[in-house]
């Protein structure tokens, strides 16, 4: 077979930007380190590109002798391509790098070889926490916790606050001794106990050839600080972009690259410092200049960029009166602060910003669906051009997710928001798996045991394709050929035993008696009425229907055994998980979906997504030698309370909205923005956290080696000025148009829109909409159109006050394509082609109050 190859051009290199005077001087800095503040919007990344090309073209510095550090491996490879793209060639060197990535270099470069039995294995956040948790349940008299505690040892709430503790500890520069010693001397017992198990958790990773996340940058600084010489003398300029996000170990490894006046530029902005329940500290941002002094042994100077181009005026008016209520600025001069908080709008148009009000929950998810759909509609905008931020993904996402979705709005959720476990095609597989090794279990006092509300969820699941009207006839026809069974073990019997469902059938007469007898005491336990919710069929119908249900039993049961079988002839998780997937006909209905398109695609691709993850999950903890079983692989995941990356995550399919938390939002930019329920109680959040065993409390090393002591309590100001900067990071994303909802009820114990909503300074105006009253007229999309048509038909005519008008961008999601030529709503029912719709008569419970700016 021959081969073709094309050769083609290089790219040629990306055009020169046009930078203001603040990012020139930014560019042109002489040397020695320096701290940039950079708004949103303000060209951050654009500086320390030109700045990083400035070193290497201009400077005559090697790619090898520059180090970008930066705090997610997106950010890190996006800033090496455009590095590239700018210098118009390839690089020998990796250029940027995360703070981790860095740190995992240092040490398989520096760390002795018989350190380790294995090569080093970074651990992802989950499999550290399930680490944590069976050194806590399988060795409780290892470590005496005072005995207040000796009730919750074992439990998850507890395995999360010893973990917090001892990555706090780590974080800022504690090893066990210097834990135990600061618990002595503070007469904190906790943190005695917490240094003893610390000590014990290192030795368990140590003796696992493993790593996790705060123990690598631990690891990293001392090694930092053992080759501070070569590491000064390979590298010429250090680059550090989110800077706000550092937390005190990590200005450790900084301190041994760059601390002694050598060039370090770092960029940030301190009103986006958000990630404090992480470790990050904004402290580490506003004394930068006090803390990485010039070889003169003056403080680093500032130079802050004073031109956003994100949004306009009126935008940037929303956001100055958020950030006002974020007055700290450390080591600032008062100058470059000044500049940093009042930039100047670049940007022409000067936006929308606006705040919506409901009296429910309802009215205000069914409002974000149809504002979405008439800005795509009316307005032209893309989906991917916009997003809808919530501050909790686990109480917000769900709901949201439906309603956008029955709306015919097609979305993106990241699926690192929730744990694998949650996902829920992941959930059919490891439900599958569990019923395969729980099946030999047969004392029904055994939590294991298999019973039959397991074996009905895996029959109506994916993996069964029944449905609960199967189920229902199931249960029929098993009586009618098993009467002395009872009704509650049929199903699990028919799942678990292959031969059970071609077993004898009954005579004429027993099926009549079986089919006449009404749900009994049996038939209640299995959850379902069997015969008085549908119909019973007769003759060649009623078979052929039972025929194929029985046939679809038959096939799950047959893999079920087979998994059983690989699973004794000692197959691993993967093997197995392999065994159940490869055998059903749900991989090629979901491939079917993909090739479909539409709304069903993006559900596939999200299971199909979830499936690959969950397969390299298996393949991961399978090749580290504790992890050898399929129960301990089961027990593993679904300790996991942490979400990790999945293969779905890299990048976001055809065009939807995103949904994501207003964390996951930072560094990103959006059309239109949706600020959905920020109510008081919940944003702000200010909720005591990890008060059980104070990580909070723990302060710095210093940098002789002693513990830092104690730090004063988190007080209620500093968890509501992190808040307050979550909102404003939320409230920064939108390039033309914010929208802010919440709701607020009229009873007195309802919800309430949050402190956060009067600081937007936006003057309030109720404003009727009646269309959008309560559940309003019918959303712009084609399911609910059709239903609405259908609700009327046969009714001559309706009022024009009830007819919807086109949307004024043309009706490109109605084939064909036709609207009336007229802008005025036609008093007759128009076709479900015409590009018109219905409305109900408005209701006055549930009027929208809308909040615009000038």
């Amino acid at each position: 077979m021959s081969v073709a190859y094309r050769l083609a051009p290089p790219p040629s290199a990306a055009a020169v930007p046009v930078l203001d005077e603040h990012q020139r001087s930014v560019v042109e800095h002489p040397g020695g380190p320096l701290l940039v503040l950079a708004g949103p919007g303000t060209g951050k990344t654009t500086t320390l590109v030109e700045a990083v090309v400035d070193r290497i073209e201009n400077r005559g510095v090697r790619p090898d002798q520059l180090l970008a550090l930066t705090f997610s491996r997106k950010a890190a490879e996006q800033l090496r391509d455009r590095v590239t793209a700018r210098l118009g060639r390839t690089l020998s060197g990796a250029v940027s790098s995360t703070f981790h990535s860095f740190a995992y270099g240092l040490v398989r470069r520096y760390a002795p070889a018989e350190l380790y039995a294995a090569p080093l294995t970074l651990l992802s956040a989950p499999e550290a926490d399930v680490v944590l948790q069976e050194l806590l349940a399988d060795n409780p008299e290892s470590v005496r916790w005072p005995e207040r505690f000796r009730m919750a040892v074992g439990t998850r709430g507890f395995a999360r606050e010893v973990q917090t503790v001892i990555a706090r500890a780590r974080e800022r520069g504690l090893d066990p001794d210097q834990l135990v010693a600061l618990g002595r001397e503070e007469g904190i017992e906790e943190f005695v106990a917490a240094g003893w198990f610390l000590e014990q958790y290192l030795d368990v990773l140590g003796a696992q050839s493993a790593i996790d996340y705060p123990d690598l940058i631990m690891r990293g600084v001392i090694e930092a600080e053992r080759h501070a010489a070569e590491l000064r003398a390979e590298f010429a300029c250090v680059f550090v972009d989110e800077y706000q996000d550092t937390d005190p170990s990590q200005v450790a490894l900084l301190q041994a690259l760059a601390g002694d006046g050598r060039d370090l530029i770092v960029v940030g902005d301190p009103d986006q410092s958000i990630y404090g329940f992480r470790g990050a500290d904004v402290n580490g941002i506003l004394d930068f200049p006090s803390q990485f002094l010039t070889r003169e042994r003056r403080h680093a100077p500032v130079v802050a960029l004073g031109t956003t181009r994100r949004f306009g005026s009126r935008l940037l008016r929303a956001s100055r009166s958020i950030a006002a209520g974020i007055s700290v600025r450390g080591s600032i001069p008062a100058s470059a602060y000044d500049t940093f908080r009042n930039p100047h709008p670049l940007a022409s148009d000067p936006g929308r910003a606006e705040v919506l009000t409901f009296d429910t929950d309802r009215a205000e998810t069914e409002h974000i669906a149809d504002l979405l759909r008439r800005a795509h509609l009316e307005d032209g905008l893309d989906w991917s051009d916009m997003a809808v931020l919530v501050r909790s993904g686990r109480t917000s996402i769900p709901q949201l997710r439906r309603s956008l979705t029955a709306a015919g709005v097609p979305v993106e959720v990241a699926s690192d928001e929730t744990p694998l476990v949650r996902e829920p095609a992941a959930a059919v597989l490891l439900d599958a798996l569990g019923v395969v090794v729980d099946a030999d279990v047969e004392s029904d006092l055994d939590e294991r045991y298999v019973r039959p509300e397991r074996c009905e969820e895996l029959l109506t699941g994916p993996l069964g394709g029944l449905d609960a009207t199967d189920v229902r006839a199931l249960i029929r026809t098993l009586r009618a050929r098993f009467p002395d069974v009872a009704a509650h073990d049929l199903v699990r019997r028919a799942v678990l035993d292959p031969s059970f469902a071609a077993g004898r059938a009954a005579s004429a007469s027993e099926r009549v008696e079986t089919n006449t007898v009404e749900s009994s005491a049996d038939g209640d336990r299995v959850g379902l009425d069997t015969d008085s919710l549908v119909p019973h069929e007769s003759g060649s119908t009623s078979r052929a229907g039972g025929e194929r249900v029985l046939g679809r039993v038959r096939r799950l049961a047959a893999l079920l055994a087979e998994a059983r079988a690989a699973l004794k002839d000692g197959a691993g998780a993967e093997q197995v998980l392999w065994t159940l997937w490869d055998g059903a006909e749900w991989g090629q209905r979901l491939r079917a979906q993909v090739e479909s398109g539409g709304p069903a695609a993006r559900l596939a691709h999200r299971d199909l997504d979830a499936v690959v993850a969950l397969f390299d999950t298996a393949a991961k903890i399978e090749g580290r030698q504790e992890f050898t079983s399929v129960e301990t692989f089961l027990a593993t995941l679904r300790a996991q309370e942490i979400p990790a990356d999945t293969l779905a995550d890299k990048g976001v399919r055809g065009s939807s909205v995103r949904l994501l938390t207003a964390h996951r939002s930072k560094g990103l930019e959006w059309g239109l923005v949706v600020v959905a329920h920020v109510q008081e109680g919940a944003w702000p959040d200010l909720r005591r956290r990890d008060s059980l065993l104070g990580p909070d409390r723990i302060a710095p090393a210093l940098p002789d080696g002693r513990h830092g002591g104690l730090l004063p309590p988190l007080t209620r100001s500093a968890m509501l000025a992190e808040e307050r900067r979550l909102f404003y990071v939320a409230a920064t994303r939108a390039r033309s148009r914010l929208v802010v909802t919440a709701v607020k009820s009229p009873d007195d114990d309802g919800d309430q829109p949050s402190r956060f909503i009067n600081e937007l300074g936006l003057r309030e105006d109720l404003i009727p909409d009646p269309g959008l009253a309560g559940r309003g007229g019918p959303a712009l999309a084609r399911p609910t159109w059709s239903a609405e048509l259908r609700r009327h038909r046969g009714r001559p005519r309706l009022s024009p006050s009830r007819c919807v008008r086109p949307p004024r961008g043309g009706c490109r999601s109605w084939p064909p394509p036709r609207c009336a030529a007229s802008g005025s709503p036609s008093p007759r029912i128009p076709r479900p082609g015409g590009g018109c719709g219905l409305r109900r008569t408005p209701r006055p419970r549930s009027v929208p109050r809308t909040v615009r700016s000038r």
